[in-house]
């Protein structure tokens, strides 16, 4: 028996990358713009920021998208309020129904944010350049990068350039939406708890709390987050607690003690330890480098 062979046909093939960032803006940070010759993206991870895309002037915020086509001046700032987080892709793709994204703005879905996220990590397995580091004009390759990382990267670009091109020819973005009563109750029970966390972060949260408060038991909410957020509830209420402190400081307008207690810790000293527990760093150290990248940055834009 002879089976014939099927060829796969690229409708969006990503042939380079030039740069990957993970952006923590302070408050008032202003990139001037630029032009070149391949596409970028911007998406919005936290807060808002303004857009200049060719003529257009734009406020782009929390979970919206932004597609810049080749040779299209950019640029992003801060509203001078709000401390944002961005990531920003640049890459070649020459598939004429990329055009289709030229200067759309589109709302990204969870799985989309996971595609976003599963590319900044790859990049850091892949590359050694600081990916907060707005300067840089060239990955470096690490000596030992994780197997297929670079790949990796380009599969899940590719997969997420798709994903937004169907979605703007109204194709149906439900096909892995279960239906289930159990998956529909799940998901209920897990969002309502992580909103009830951001709206009253300030909060000392205790597992029984927000299981009383969800209408569960404890075990059962405890399964939720580890299945769906991959942590116990307090360690998510951790990492929420810490990313709405990075925004503090970016914003410049409490110290560290009033960002503790504004927070719901018991301590300046346990603010601290969890910090540096999920960031690697102090806070006080967080802030100093986040500031010296943006003094390197408009310094740099200053001699331009």
């Amino acid at each position: 028996m002879y089976y014939h062979p099927t060829h796969l046909r690229d409708i969006i093939h990503v042939e380079e990358i030039f740069t990957v960032h993970y952006f923590e803006y302070y408050k008032d940070y202003t990139f001037n713009g630029e032009q070149h010759d391949f596409w970028e993206l911007l998406y919005v991870d936290k807060g808002q920021v303004l857009v200049t895309a060719g003529q257009r002037q734009l406020c782009l915020h929390q979970g919206q998208i932004i597609f810049h086509q080749p040779n299209e001046f950019h640029n992003v700032a801060a509203n001078g309020t709000i401390a944002p987080n961005t990531i920003v892709v640049s890459f070649s793709c020459h598939n004429p129904a990329i055009n289709d994204l030229c200067g759309r703005i589109c709302y990204v879905n969870r799985q989309e944010r996971g595609l976003l996220a599963s590319i900044i990590s790859e990049a850091k397995n892949a590359f050694s350049t600081n990916l907060g580091d707005p300067e840089y004009q060239k990955l470096d390759v690490l000596s030992q990068p994780a197997l297929g990382s670079e790949q990796m990267i380009r599969l899940h670009l590719e997969t997420l350039l798709i994903g937004f091109i169907r979605k703007n020819q109204h194709y149906d973005q439900t096909v892995a939406a279960s239906t289930t009563a159990q998956h529909n109750a799940e998901a209920h029970y897990f969002n309502t708890t992580c909103k009830y966390i951001e709206d009253n972060i300030d909060n000392a949260f205790t597992l029984n709390h927000l299981s009383q408060h969800a209408m569960v038991s404890p075990s059962y909410l405890e399964r939720l987050f580890n299945r769906y957020a991959g942590m116990s509830v307090i360690q998510y209420c951790n990492h929420r607690k810490i990313e709405r402190a990075k925004q503090f400081i970016r914003e410049d307008r409490m110290n560290i003690s009033q960002i503790a207690e504004s927070l719901g810790f018991s301590s300046i000293h346990y603010f601290s330890r969890t910090f540096k527990l999920i960031e690697g760093m102090s806070p006080s150290q967080y802030g100093r480098s986040v500031k010296s990248l943006e003094d390197h940055s408009q310094k740099v834009s200053s001699t331009e």
